[in-house]
């Protein structure tokens, strides 16, 4: 996890040649309202400009403690541009600092590239094949090879080119931002008084849409309507945009790195393979995802590079942590990292209530009991965290800052969840998520009204939730997890997964009983039987700061309203 700064000044006009949500808002789940889609079309993609408050740069120095680096040009236009270094590959003792200069071409990256040497630097690597880069489309190429989590800049200075990506699915924070005669592009929001809104009325007067239109804005598109209204906006997953300076207007250009997140392709299902075949097939993929994400930890690597068994824990960085509530997804992972890791280590499993009668506290310990009696060999240290709300109420406003522009009560509430654990321990740099599971393995409960709507409904809905994710929780997750200097990884979030999920399990197996069937059963066969019958429990209300809360604010959990914009008492 690093954080990126960009200042670009340069007084010329913008030409948008695109619009930034356009994937987003063209999947077929949208579109089939044509009136509702025109409307939001229209709406100008690009924030006011905002006021840059420069002070605000240490704000990202807790995301890389490890080492911050600046530079300042004025040819052939102005740049400011910082970085925060958290060095988490290749040697211990030695790192690549950044921005990256090397002749005209300067790199800001922050991520994570899984396909190469685990003790490599990803950072070289990547500065290396852009240098040997003619074109928006060679990087294209490149991105399609690489297996990551990423966002970076990239500054052709002779060209006058700036190149910015996100991976497919967007994991990584990267806000565009407005200023007098230039553009900044940050982790996070770095602008004087950064305004925490009041949330608006609801119309009820009939303003001409349906009552599925009108559903769809307020479910679905909630957070496409908060970002262009913000000052600054999340910029797309899946994505490349080329920033051509050197004419007499600023032309921005994108297009898509992968056509796997295409939505007007469902794929015809492979019935040559069986359930249980795809099942097994399916568990194979997780484990080397999991291992692809682990491996490159600083104290592991020896072990999965050359098999090393005595591996020292001891070491800063030798941890994994997991973010655990006693669900299926996450146990699943702490499983499959039981398996992946050498006997005896260490492995966190981070837990946080606000009562101690919390559903995720429950479940949390009767999962914990369960792994550890089937894994002996490992360590599993259930970390219980107790907060109260006026633990959280301390830093909400410095809080609210650093999650901007994501900042409704649901925001809030979650993203605090997070950075409460992902606080508990400095030796441990990576937290493993199980984000995204639901939106493959079909884990919500909406879900069977979607399939009632026909198979091709169920996979629409799927697939938006999915892709969604990087305006609806990664940005923000990610600049909740930072701010403590620890990075969040995915295993469920692999291209290679979704892809397979997709072309070879039939929309009525997502559903055979109950949600998540398929990690149920997956959970059955490897020993999970009690974890395989947890149901689904949302991280705001399996912890109970929703409920505290919403008393707080609303009176109560039926006045509540998880979409309005959070208010500082």
């Amino acid at each position: 996890m690093c954080g990126i700064f960009a200042l670009i000044k340069i007084n010329k006009a913008h030409q948008f040649n695109f619009n930034l949500y356009e994937e987003y808002l063209n999947s077929p789940y949208i579109t089939k309202r044509p009136q509702l889609i025109e409307e939001l079309l229209i709406k100008n993609q690009r924030p006011n400009n905002i006021n840059l408050d420069l002070d605000k740069l240490q704000l990202l120095n807790s995301r890389g403690p490890d080492y911050q680096g600046k530079i300042e040009l004025n040819q052939p236009y102005y740049q400011l541009l910082y970085h925060s270094l958290l060095h988490m590959r290749g040697d211990q003792n030695t790192f690549i600092k950044q921005p990256l200069i090397k002749e005209q071409f300067i790199l800001q990256y922050n991520g994570e590239i899984y396909n190469i040497n685990p003790d490599e630097s990803d950072t070289m690597f990547l500065m290396n094949k852009l240098q040997q880069v003619q074109s928006i489309h060679d990087i294209q190429k490149l991105l399609l090879s690489l297996n990551g989590d990423y966002s970076f800049i990239f500054h052709d200075l002779l060209k006058q080119k700036i190149y910015i990506a996100k991976d497919p699915f967007g994991k990584r924070s990267l806000l565009l931002s407005f200023i007098d005669n230039g553009f900044v592009l940050s982790s996070q929001a770095l602008q004087k008084n950064i305004p925490i809104e009041m949330e608006e009325e609801e119309d009820d007067e009939d303003d001409g849409k349906t009552v599925d239109e009108k559903y769809l804005m307020k479910k679905y598109l909630n957070e496409f309507n908060q970002a262009i209204n913000k000052s600054c906006i999340e910029l797309p997953n899946n994505s490349i945009i080329e920033i051509n300076l050197s004419g007499q207007e600023i032309q921005w250009n994108k297009i898509q790195i992968s056509q796997f997140l295409n939505f007007d392709q469902i794929q015809q299902i492979d019935f040559q393979n069986t359930l249980d075949f795809n099942i097994c097939k399916i568990y194979e993929i997780l484990i080397k995802s999991t291992k692809e994400i682990i491996q490159n930890i600083f104290g592991f690597q020896q072990h999965f590079i050359n098999n090393v068994q005595n591996i020292q824990q001891n070491q800063q960085q030798g941890r994994i942590g997991i973010l655990f509530s006693g669900g299926i997804d996450c146990s699943i992972i702490t499983h499959m990292v039981c398996k992946l890791l050498p006997d005896n280590s260490q492995i966190d499993l981070i837990n946080v209530a606000f009562l101690n009668d919390a559903p995720d506290r429950i479940t949390a310990k009767i999962a914990h009991q369960e792994l550890q009696n089937l894994h002996k060999n490992q360590q599993l240290n259930l970390i219980l965290i107790d907060k109260t709300l006026d633990d959280v109420y301390k830093e909400e406003k410095l809080f609210l800052e650093i999650l901007y522009p994501k900042i409704t009560h649901m925001d809030f509430n979650i993203a605090m969840i997070l950075n409460i654990a992902s606080q508990y321990n400095i030796e441990t740099r990576v937290l493993l998520s199980g984000l995204g599971a639901d939106e493959i393995f079909c884990g919500y409960a909406r879900y069977k009204h979607a399939l009632k709507r026909g198979h091709a409904e169920l996979i629409e809905e799927m697939n938006f939730d999915l892709f969604r994710l990087w305006n609806r929780n990664l940005g923000r997750d990610d600049r909740a997890v930072s701010k403590n200097g620890k990075e969040l990884r995915f295993p469920f979030l692999n291209i290679e997964l979704v892809e397979y999920i997709r072309q070879n399990i039939h929309p009525s197996q997502y559903l055979m009983g109950d949600t998540k069937s398929i990690l149920r059963i997956i959970c059955q066969k490897e020993g999970l039987n009690v974890i395989s019958k947890h149901g689904k429990k949302a991280i705001q209300f399996g912890t109970k700061i929703a409920k505290l809360s919403n008393k707080r604010f609303f009176g109560g959990n039926k006045k509540a309203k998880g979409t309005s914009n959070y208010n500082i008492k």
